[in-house]
């Protein structure tokens, strides 16, 4: 790799900029002295960038190479690895003027899919092995009037953790192994209540990315801590997901709810079809086909409700929207209790109100560089499944902490 593609492959992804040079000429398969001048280079620009209120006619006589200069569009597009003819058409282009008097841009994600999902569709298909089900559940035979809802909240899938950041360290196989071992220990405690039917909640930042630019739905840039890309993220994650489908029909019909989450809006969307078109014969697996942020179900006395939690953070709304959405108030009066889950906060709180109960639940995913710089820690991860009696006499709960 040559000195300027390691310099932008460091802009793009700065928090390899403290990895020692060795792995980094290693993983780049680059010249060590070629991935030391970068990691100069970039430190150089990064004071210019400091004395740039500082009226200078000629920058090079601080001894420091040349600044960002004022780019175009095209020109600011390659140097942080975007394709410039995808901008324009998937999403909205900020300017604005610096200090210096040079452009600058911010390239906000509009709602249209970046990537060709119905081909991700078809690869995934092809590639899909069913789990070997059998070996590890039985189908309940007589099932009691019970239902169970799953909830691994907040998995930011794609996202990785960096101990020198964070003193947590995750890859994105290791995301995948938490996921699918934390889902199955929970199933095996489910299926000791014999629920006849399993609500899986999917969703909820299940991705930490929303588009190839690697921002979220609303635009904040979130690269440094994911390495693969938008088409490979999709493929995995709807890879797990219908993996843990077929692990769960095996003890009992699913039920799938998607809500979206912040991070993750279109992706959990286009998920949403893709598994809608996959089990649309299958009797024993029902997706709820719905976009809406607040979802609800009815099971006997229970009235549950599902919403990510970004637009909610006032437990206290929360029974006033069931008791009005339309969804919800047609069986207000003739439950008895009301049952709110939502994540996003990523750490547990708990209220109840008259007739609702509000939960905020933890997620499932390690910590980036934003929570531990808020002092989000020694929190449990914890994946959660609950389990209600239809006569609305019982519940109970199981907790996996990861």
């Amino acid at each position: 790799m040559e000195r300027q593609e390691i310099i932008n492959f460091l802009r793009r992804k700065p928090g390899y900029i403290k990895k020692g040079s060795k792995y980094l000429a290693t993983r780049l398969e680059a010249d060590v002295n070629d991935v030391l001048y970068a990691k100069s280079y970039l430190a150089s620009e990064e004071r210019v960038d400091r004395f740039s209120g500082i009226e200078n006619e000629n920058e090079n006589d601080l001894g420091l190479p040349p600044g960002k200069q004022d780019q175009s569009l095209e020109e600011y597009c390659i140097s942080v690895g975007l394709d410039p003819e995808k901008v324009d058409k998937y999403n909205h282009v900020k300017y604005w003027t610096d200090g210096a008097g040079n452009r600058r841009y911010s390239i906000v994600p509009k709602n249209e899919p970046d990537i060709d999902y119905a081909e991700e569709f078809i690869q995934t298909i092809s590639e899909y092995a069913p789990p070997d089900r059998a070996s590890l559940f039985n189908k309940i035979e007589e099932p009691k009037e019970r239902i169970a809802i799953l909830n691994l909240f907040d998995a930011h899938i794609d996202k990785v953790s960096y101990i020198s950041r964070t003193d947590e360290e995750s890859t994105v196989e290791d995301n995948i192994l938490t996921f699918i071992t934390a889902f199955l220990d929970l199933l095996e405690s489910v299926k000791s209540k014999e629920p006849e039917e399993i609500v899986f909640v999917v969703g909820n930042d299940f991705w930490h990315t929303n588009g190839s630019s690697n921002q979220t739905k609303s635009g904040t840039y979130v690269g440094d801590v994911v390495e693969m890309s938008n088409e490979d993220s999709f493929r995995i994650g709807l890879n797990l997901i219908m993996q843990c489908i077929d692990f769960a029909r095996e003890i009992a019909p699913v039920r799938i709810v998607f809500i979206k989450g912040n991070h993750d809006h279109d992706k959990v969307m286009y998920l949403l079809e893709c598994l809608r078109v996959f089990y649309q014969n299958q009797s024993d697996v029902t997706v709820v086909d719905s976009r809406k942020s607040r979802q609800y179900i009815r099971y006997g006395e229970w009235l549950f409700g599902f919403t990510h939690g970004d637009n909610q953070t006032k437990a206290a709304d929360l029974p006033s929207l069931m008791s009005t959405d339309k969804e919800s108030r047609e069986h207000w009066s003739d439950v008895k209790q009301g049952i709110y889950f939502l994540g996003h906060i990523h750490h547990e709180k708990r209220q109840d109100f008259r007739g609702c109960s509000v939960m905020y639940l933890r997620s499932v995913s390690k910590s980036d560089n934003w929570h531990w710089e808020k002092g989000f820690t020694a929190v449990p991860k914890t994946a959660y499944a609950f389990i209600y009696d239809k006569d609305g006499k019982r519940e109970y709960e199981f907790k996996v902490n990861i």
